[in-house]
């Protein structure tokens, strides 16, 4: 952000960028203020996976089975305000659930608690949640996509399982320390 704008010196970061500012109380930056967008440079569904041990197979199961008991299921997410945590909030509401949502410090340990079972489920981006689930330590119930993953076309889109309105992706961006413009004329 303080760097001089050399077109040398960029930034790449996942969505998460522009949304902290947007909710965290004293946030150190403003992102359209305080960098130049250069370019997205990619974009994913995420996919909604559960311990293995929970009986549900679609989203709308986990759906009744938070209706059912709603304490007992919980999301993990990786951080407040990441993409994780924004489609679980959008999940609650498609559903009409309130499925807990437990913060964690980084993706690795909520990954490792969901494995573990100690969280009911989770939303990650595909990069990490194809090789757990066809790893057998995690299990798909639905990618937020509006198309199926190349990578893992047995896992359906929530819009297949019944689940409306949860398109949703992540996405990654290249931005440069801000660059002031004056228009001469």
């Amino acid at each position: 952000m303080r760097a001089k704008p050399d077109g040398y010196t960029i930034l790449l970061n996942p969505s998460a960028h522009v949304i902290n500012p947007e909710i965290m109380d004293k946030s150190p930056y403003r992102a359209l203020e305080d960098f130049t967008p250069i370019s997205q440079v990619a974009k994913g569904p995420l996919v909604l996976m559960v311990t293995p041990s929970l009986p549900a197979r679609t989203p709308l199961e986990l759906a009744q089975l938070a209706k059912a008991k709603p304490d007992s299921i919980t999301f993990a997410t990786s951080v407040i305000g990441s993409a994780s945590h924004i489609a679980e909030e959008l999940f609650n509401r498609a559903a009409g659930v309130n499925i807990l949502i437990v913060p964690y410090k980084g993706n690795a340990p909520a990954l490792n608690d969901l494995m573990g079972g100690q969280v009911s489920a989770m939303f990650d981006p595909a990069v990490t949640a194809v090789p757990l689930v066809k790893g057998g330590k995690v299990k798909a119930l639905a990618v937020t996509g509006r198309t199926r993953l190349a990578s893992a076309p047995e896992i359906p889109t929530t819009e297949e399982t019944g689940l409306k309105g949860l398109e949703f992706y992540t996405w990654y961006g290249l931005w440069a320390p801000k660059v002031l413009i004056s228009m001469q004329s």
